[in-house]
């Protein structure tokens, strides 16, 4: 099911007719304001309503015991929903994270962590991922874990090694020609389904 974009908070018993969270990412950033943080960047963009109906399904989610797997944006609002702050526009550094208007995805490698989810799914130390993200992970909130970074120390994605399926990832799978989607989105539907 689509839960679609409500102009107020969302309804959470659309929750209860299903078995997992997505939250997709954007073309609009979290309000920093969330992470006690004034806007700073020019580059951030807000969307109030939005980030309104998406804190609303998460926690509704989390009360539930619902698996939630957050991607991109979703990442990043998982991180500020735990407690964690985001930083508002990436500098550049060795690793693209973004391309360039007019350019086609850079992509970029990231080191799984050993202990990881990502890592048992995946079967790899590495992985290679696509750069479409401006932000990032600045303080891990407590009670995640950091399961997998570029090579600039950017946290590419996150886990609550206490939920049985509480997960993010900041790049887009749906996008890659490889198989990432296959074994991310698997190993989502198979925490759905052993709800």
């Amino acid at each position: 099911m689509i839960i679609p974009f409500l102009q107020r908070e969302a309804g959470t018993d659309l929750l209860n007719a299903v078995d997992g969270l997505l939250i997709s990412g954007g073309a609009f950033d979290i309000e920093p304001a969330l992470y006690q943080s004034a806007v700073v960047d020019p580059h951030t963009v807000v969307f109030p309503a939005r980030t309104a109906s998406e804190v609303s399904l998460a926690k509704y989610a989390f009360a539930r015991g619902i698996p939630v797997l957050g991607i991109c944006g979703g990442m990043q609002l998982l991180n500020v929903l735990y407690g964690g702050s985001l930083i508002q526009h990436l500098l550049p550094t060795t690793v693209r994270h973004i391309a360039a208007a007019g350019e086609p995805s850079a992509t970029h490698e990231v080191k799984l962590q050993a202990t990881s989810a990502l890592r048992r799914w995946f079967g790899a130390d590495t992985i290679e991922v696509n750069s479409t993200h401006h932000q990032a992970i600045d303080r891990l909130a407590p009670g995640l874990a950091a399961s997998a970074n570029a090579s600039d120390g950017v946290i590419e994605a996150i886990e609550d090694p206490d939920h049985p399926f509480r997960v993010g990832i900041q790049w887009h799978p749906e996008l890659l020609t490889s198989d990432h989607a296959d074994k991310i989105y698997a190993a989502f539907v198979e925490a759905c389904a052993g709800r």
